[in-house]
C-alpha cells in the first residue's frame, strides 16, 4: 500500500526512527542512496543538484556523493542561511571528493546555462516547508524551470513552491518532470495542482518505519481492489438491487448516463423511478431497467410517499441527484431516502437539497452514505467559500465526513474519498472525462457497487478507479477532445474484465 504523509507526520517519522536508535545522518544517507539508484532510470548526462539549506538539501548532497562515482555531478548550495554541522560536513566531503561545488549567497552567482541532455535536481525545500518561495530561492526557481524540455527536472519529496499538505501555489514553484517522494506521498503532489508541477511521481522507502499515522491515507491500487469474479451458478439477486431517482424534464440524459454506468457495474437488478415524462423516455431507451413513473409537479417532483415506499423495497441500495433538477420537492425525496438507512448515493441534485436542507440534515447521514461533491458542491455543504476548499481538499472533505459520519467523494483532477477514519486519493482520469455526465457515469457505477454488497469506503474507491481507467483507455482511442461520458461507460467493461482474477 503506497502510503500518504502530510509534512507533520513525517517530521514524526523521522523524531520516531531517531528515538528507536537511527542517527540523522544515517537517514539522510539511505535517503541519497534510494535517489541515486533511480539514475539508472534517467538521462545519461550532466547531474546538476541544487540544494537548499535544510534537511532536502542534506538528501541531495548524500545523493551527489554517490552519483559522482559513475556521473559527471554539479552542486549548487544555496547560502540563504547558516547550515547545521551535519550539512556542512556534508558539503565538505562533497568537496573533497572533487565535485564541481558553488556556494550560491545572490542571483548573479547562478548559472546561466549548462549541457543539455541531463538531469536537473531540487533539493530546495522538500515536504518541510510551506512557505512560498522569494529572493534568491525564486530566482533559482527560474532557472532550473528555464531547463524544462533541454534537461530531465526532478524534484525530491515535492517541487519547490508547491505546499505539501495541499498542493497549493504561492509564487513560483518548479516544474518537475519526476517527484521523488520519500517514506510516503505527500498530498501536494497528488492533488490539483500540486500533481500539475510534480509530473511523474515515484514512491521511495529508504527505511523501514512503524510509524503509524492516527488517520490512514493512501493511493488506491488496482491490486488492492477486490475480485469482482463470479461464480457461474450465481444469478441476479446474487448481485443486489439498486434503486435510482433520477431525472426531470430537459434533464432526462444524466439518469440515462446513470443507469447505464449502474448496469455496466454488474448490478443484479436495475429499477429507476422519474417524473412521468421522463420516465417514458427511460421505458423507450434503456430496456434492461425497470422503470417507475413518479407523479409530476411542473416538470419536478410532486409528493410520492407512497410510491417511492414500493420503489424502495427490496433494494440494496439507492442512488439520488442525477438530473433531479431544483424544484422544492426534491428534498422530501432526498429525506425519504434518508430515512430508509440503506446504503445511499448522493449525487448533483441530490447534494444541493442536502445543502438548502442545512447541517440539520446531517444526523440523517450515516457510514454507508456517500455524497460526491465537486469542490464548489463541498463548500455548500460546509458552508464556506468554494475558495477554503480549493486551499486544501483533502482537508475539507475529510471535514465533512467526520462530521457526518457519511463517506465523501470529492471530484477533481485526482479523486479523494474521505471516511470519518481514512482517506484514500485516486490519480486514474484524464483530459477527456472533464465533460458534463462525468459525474453521473461515476455515480451511477459507484451505486452498482454498493447494490452488490460493497461497503461505501470501498465502492467509492472502486468506482472512481474504474471509471478513470475506463476514460484513460476512451482517451487513448478517441483522444482527449472528442471522447464523451458514453464512451467511458463502453470502456467499463474491459477494466472490470481486468478486475475479475479468479476462474470460477
Amino acid at each position: 500500500m503506497e502510503l500518504i504523509y502530510t509534512s507533520k507526520e513525517i517530521k514524526e517519522m523521522d523524531a520516531m526512527a531517531v528515538q528507536k536508535g537511527m542517527q540523522i545522518l544515517s537517514l539522510v544517507e539511505k535517503a541519497g542512496e534510494a535517489i541515486a539508484q533511480q539514475f539508472e532510470s534517467l538521462n545519461p548526462g550532466v547531474v546538476s543538484i541544487f540544494c537548499g539549506a535544510g534537511n532536502n538539501g542534506a538528501d541531495g548532497l548524500s545523493a551527489a556523493l554517490l552519483l559522482a562515482k559513475t556521473r559527471k555531478v554539479q552542486v549548487y548550495l544555496l547560502r540563504e542561511r547558516a547550515i547545521n554541522p551535519m550539512m556542512q560536513n556534508l558539503l565538505e566531503a562533497v568537496k573533497q571528493s572533487g565535485i564541481e561545488t558553488a556556494e550560491i549567497e545572490t542571483a548573479s552567482q547562478l548559472p546561466d546555462q549548462w549541457p543539455e541532455g541531463g538531469v536537473v535536481v531540487d533539493a530546495l525545500l522538500g515536504a518541510g516547508s510551506n512557505r512560498p518561495a522569494k529572493g534568491l530561492m525564486a530566482n533559482t526557481i527560474e532557472i532550473i524551470n528555464a531547463q524544462k524540455g533541454k534537461a530531465q527536472i526532478v524534484s525530491i519529496d515535492v517541487p519547490t513552491g508547491i505546499s505539501p499538505d495541499t498542493g497549493t501555489v504561492k509564487g513560483p514553484a518548479v516544474q518537475a518532470d519526476i517527484t521523488f517522494s520519500l517514506m510516503g506521498h505527500k498530498p501536494g503532489v497528488l492533488l490539483y495542482p500540486g500533481a500539475k508541477f510534480a509530473g511523474q511521481v515515484r514512491l521511495l522507502s529508504p527505511f523501514y518505519s512503524e510509524y503509524k499515522a492516527k488517520r490512514l491515507r493512501f493511493v488506491v491500487a488496482p491490486e488492492a481492489l477486490p475480485d469482482l469474479s463470479r461464480d457461474r451458478f450465481s444469478h441476479k439477486g446474487s448481485f443486489g438491487k439498486l434503486a435510482l431517482v433520477v431525472g426531470s424534464e430537459g434533464l432526462s440524459g444524466a439518469g440515462a448516463l446513470c443507469a447505464s454506468a449502474a448496469l455496466r457495474s454488474g448490478v443484479g437488478l436495475l429499477t429507476m423511478a422519474s417524473p412521468q415524462n421522463t420516465a417514458q423516455l427511460y421505458r423507450q431507451t434503456l430496456p434492461c431497467a425497470l422503470v417507475r413513473a413518479l407523479p409530476e409537479e411542473e416538470g419536478g417532483y410532486a409528493p410520492c410517499r407512497k410510491e417511492l415506499e414500493a420503489h424502495w423495497q427490496g433494494a440494496t441500495a439507492l442512488a439520488l441527484g442525477c438530473g433531479m433538477g431544483q424544484s422544492k420537492g426534491v428534498w422530501p425525496v432526498v429525506f425519504q431516502a434518508l430515512q430508509t438507512k440503506k446504503p445511499c448515493v448522493l449525487d448533483a441534485d441530490a447534494l444541493n437539497a442536502l445543502a438548502k436542507a442545512g447541517k440539520q440534515a446531517w444526523p440523517y447521514l450515516h457510514n454507508q452514505t456517500i455524497l460526491t461533491p465537486h469542490p464548489a458542491e463541498l463548500a455548500r455543504l460546509l458552508q464556506i467559500d468554494t475558495g477554503a476548499v480549493l486551499q486544501d481538499a483533502m482537508g475539507a472533505a475529510e471535514a465533512l465526513a467526520m462530521s457526518t459520519g457519511a463517506v465523501v467523494l470529492c471530484k477533481n483532477a485526482s479523486t479523494i474519498i474521505a471516511g470519518p477514519k481514512y482517506t484514500a486519493v485516486v490519480t486514474q482520469g484524464c483530459a477527456g472525462m472533464a465533460k458534463g455526465g462525468s459525474g453521473d457515469v461515476l455515480a451511477g457505477c459507484m451505486g452498482g457497487l454498493l447494490a452488490q454488497g460493497y461497503s461505501a469506503f470501498d465502492s467509492a474507491c472502486m468506482a472512481a478507479y474504474i471509471c478513470g481507467k475506463a476514460g484513460e483507455m476512451a482517451q487513448q482511442k478517441l483522444g482527449p477532445v472528442s471522447m464523451l461520458p458514453t464512451d467511458t461507460i463502453e470502456n467499463i467493461a474491459e477494466i472490470t474484465k481486468q478486475l475479475c482474477r479468479t476462474a470460477k
